[in-house]
């Protein structure tokens, strides 16, 4: 029904929308989840009170965005422009 309502057909543009309910960072390669990383390069911190917010983007200039604790973005030592994989 939902093919019908939004009128997909093969070779028709259409968008995918992701939601995750947890986001995971890593700055090794976690090869049990190769199936479902993104790799990309950190492009932007920010830290909040207790949690901060990463933002990646993959060579496709796609960005993906996750919250985590500050203390984890000091201890993976997550920076603007340091290579790391996301994992969903």
């Amino acid at each position: 029904e939902s093919v019908k309502q939004l009128e997909l057909a093969e070779g028709k543009e259409c968008y995918a929308v992701i939601k995750a309910t947890n986001v995971m960072f890593a700055t090794k390669d976690p090869k049990h989840f190769r199936s479902q990383q993104i790799e990309g390069t950190v492009v932007a911190v920010k830290d909040g009170a207790v949690n901060g917010h990463v933002t990646i983007e993959d060579e496709s200039g796609v960005r993906i965005s996750g919250s985590i604790t500050n203390e984890a973005i000091e201890q993976l030592g997550l920076k603007e422009s340091g290579s790391h994989h996301q994992v969903n």
